[in-house]
């Protein structure tokens, strides 16, 4: 870890507790928390039998597919397989990333870069997939393009979280991912406005915000009308994971369930909830029946 992470982490526990005791939380002002919020639509999508429509595009490879129809770009898919141990890594690219087809928060994500794993520095082979793959629990694996940042800069490429209301992106978080799984802090998260000005609060506990600003692709703006394009199409709050590249804006996942609404600092979530509207965080959010009309806008 390092020594700013350590501080960090000091002073949150501290900064939690004066902000839990000061702040008003959303309940007080007839809210409901953003917390609750995502908790209540991941029942209600899963154990509730009441998914939005927009969730057969969640997976990966459903996502792909579905932004591929749109015109946009978006990684090539390898192969899609019922396990890690099933992956053929002697008949993919030497450049590739191998990752779980419904994960979440880069668990189980293996960046390939000439044929090496570019976060450990292990070899990838027979030897290598069948070590890892006994951590992996048997879930779904597909295989996809290692895309390169738009900079040339070596490993995984910075991805753009956008946080979106229907079409209106809330702020984007960047993320520069130097591991995977690690509880250190080589990770880098920047957070900034649509107008590119830092976010003025803290989003989660568990994320530093760093000093300084992002890299700044120079198709900025198609990064942003690529997310309000595509969240309007959904009509609801949804977090669009985007890739600044060599090839422009490329696609990434959809997340309904960011983060599943924790770790989220007392005004950021006040200030989440105060912005959702309706069932699903848009008062004019899209009915099944307006799929049709979504796809071919």
């Amino acid at each position: 870890m390092t020594i700013a992470g350590a501080i960090d982490r000091t002073l949150v526990r501290f900064r939690r507790r004066f902000g839990e005791l000061i702040y008003p939380k959303p309940e007080d002002l007839g809210l409901a928390s953003f917390g609750h919020l995502i908790a209540d639509r991941h029942f209600r999508w899963n154990k509730g039998g009441q998914p939005h429509w927009s969730y057969r595009y969640s997976p990966k490879v459903e996502g792909n597919a579905f932004v591929r129809q749109l015109g946009y770009r978006v990684p090539e898919i390898y192969g899609s397989y019922e396990s890690l141990a099933e992956v053929p890594v002697a008949d993919l690219p030497s450049n590739v990333v191998i990752k779980p087809r419904n994960g979440h928060s880069a668990s189980g994500v293996f960046v390939i870069r000439d044929g090496t794993d570019a976060f450990t520095g292990a070899l990838v082979n027979s030897d290598w997939r069948h070590r890892v793959a006994a951590r992996t629990n048997g879930a779904g694996y597909m295989a996809e393009e290692l895309l390169v940042n738009f900079d040339g800069r070596p490993g995984a490429p910075l991805d753009y979280k956008f946080y979106c209301f229907g079409s209106r992106v809330a702020f984007v978080a960047v993320v520069e991912r130097n591991e995977v799984g690690g509880k250190g802090d080589r990770n880098r998260f920047w957070y900034r406005t649509p107008d590119w000005k830092p976010l003025p609060i803290r989003f989660q506990w568990s994320h530093r915000p760093e000093w300084g600003d992002p890299p700044k692709p120079p198709f900025l703006d198609d990064l942003f009308a690529m997310a309000s394009d595509l969240g309007g199409r959904f009509g609801i709050f949804l977090r669009i994971d985007l890739y600044a590249t060599t090839r422009g804006p490329v696609f990434g996942e959809f997340t309904p369930f960011p983060a599943m609404g924790r770790s989220t600092t007392p005004l950021a979530d006040l200030w989440l909830s105060s912005q959702w509207k309706g069932l699903e965080g848009c008062s004019d959010a899209l009915t099944a029946e307006d799929l049709s009309l979504a796809i071919s806008r």
